[in-house]
């Protein structure tokens, strides 16, 4: 079961994040010509805030887990 739902949240933000870059692709596709540095400096910020959110969710998953195996022991 653990690898059912590791594998649905690889689908769910895999699906989300590719949404969200076609979306900034056809913003910046709008916009014309973006300086190189913005784009990459817009891009490193994202990717940032996708794996810190990323990472929370790992952490709260493991904790639940912990949790859940004390709650056995007792």
């Amino acid at each position: 079961m653990n690898a059912i739902k590791w594998a649905g949240l690889i689908l769910m933000g895999s699906g989300f994040f590719a949404l969200v870059m076609y979306g900034v692709y056809n913003i910046l596709k709008e916009m014309g010509s973006v300086d190189p540095v913005i784009f990459a400096s817009a891009a490193a910020i994202f990717a940032g805030i996708l794996i810190l959110l990323i990472s929370v969710i790992v952490e709260r998953l493991r904790e639940k887990e912990k949790i859940d195996e004390e709650n056995l022991r007792t």
